[in-house]
């Protein structure tokens, strides 16, 4: 409805001036990579998952009107699953000794939080409340992300990446 355009359109302005604020401090840190442009295509990346991820919603919240949560993840995960294990085998072939236990088990826990959790509450959220809602109470994961990195892996929180954080639940506020 016409109503809802100016606050959709509101909350999106301060949701990307929240993001810029946190992306734009960030360019200035050391990534782990010491090749040059490291940061501009981890950005690259960032923003082609962003459109994967968008995509893959309104794609499911199509497919989840005649299909199961639990029935959807049968058909996604096990497809994902198949993809990437042949992209790993096409570029490091079978050699699974150079990962450490410590590793693995490290993706492992990941994986069943970040794929196996999060797949099926994502879901059911589209399901739910809808895709546009989803999405963009989805995107706030950063916003835990940082003050998990902060807690947990010793990184600084900036003024900048605060500022840009409140920004950002300010957007997602507006709307909810």
């Amino acid at each position: 409805s016409p109503a809802l355009v100016a606050p959709r359109s509101a909350s999106a302005v301060v949701l990307l001036a929240g993001i810029w604020l946190i992306v734009r401090s960030t360019s200035n840190e050391q990534v782990s990579s010491t090749e040059p442009g490291a940061m501009r295509q981890g950005l690259v990346f960032a923003v082609l998952a962003a459109i994967c991820w968008a995509v893959t919603t309104t794609i499911l919240k199509l497919a989840l009107v005649d299909i199961d949560v639990l029935a959807a993840n049968v058909f996604r995960v096990p497809m994902v699953a198949l993809l990437l294990t042949g992209a790993n085998l096409r570029f490091y072939g079978w050699d699974f000794k150079v990962y450490d236990r410590r590793t693995v088990g490290t993706i492992l826990l990941a994986g069943i939080v970040g794929i196996a959790a999060s797949s099926l509450l994502f879901l059911y959220a589209i399901q739910e409340a809808g895709a546009a809602k989803t999405a963009v109470l989805s995107s706030t994961s950063p916003l835990f992300a940082a003050g998990m990195s902060v807690v947990f892996l010793g990184e600084r929180m900036t003024a900048s990446v605060a500022a840009g954080t409140v920004l950002s639940v300010v957007g997602v506020w507006l709307v909810v």
